[in-house]
């Protein structure tokens, strides 16, 4: 696969949780990133990716029940990284 895909799909999923997150925290109700207002994408893209899902695995782990592998399958976050921030900010 060409870099040029696998950036382009990586930004794409990006914009996905990000827009999810920024329902989920009332900042925005939109339906795409590009429709997030310009100081709510500005801050998005000084984020990195665990940044935008961790507060999503957060919620979907204590609220929903789900596990580490679902985690896994539903954000793209390699479970050894999700047991890190396990720990490290006491995710249940």
């Amino acid at each position: 696969m060409l870099k040029n895909e696998r950036e382009k799909r990586q930004r794409e999923r990006f914009e996905k949780w990000a827009v999810v997150l920024a329902n989920h925290l009332e900042l925005s109700p939109v339906d795409s990133f590009n429709d997030l207002p310009v100081t709510i994408k500005s801050m998005f893209n000084g984020f990195k990716y665990i940044d935008v899902v961790l507060p999503l695995m957060q919620h979907d782990r204590d609220k929903s029940g789900l596990s580490f592998r679902q985690l896994e399958i539903k954000y793209g976050v390699t479970k050894s990284t999700i047991h890190r921030l396990v720990s490290d900010r006491q995710l249940k």
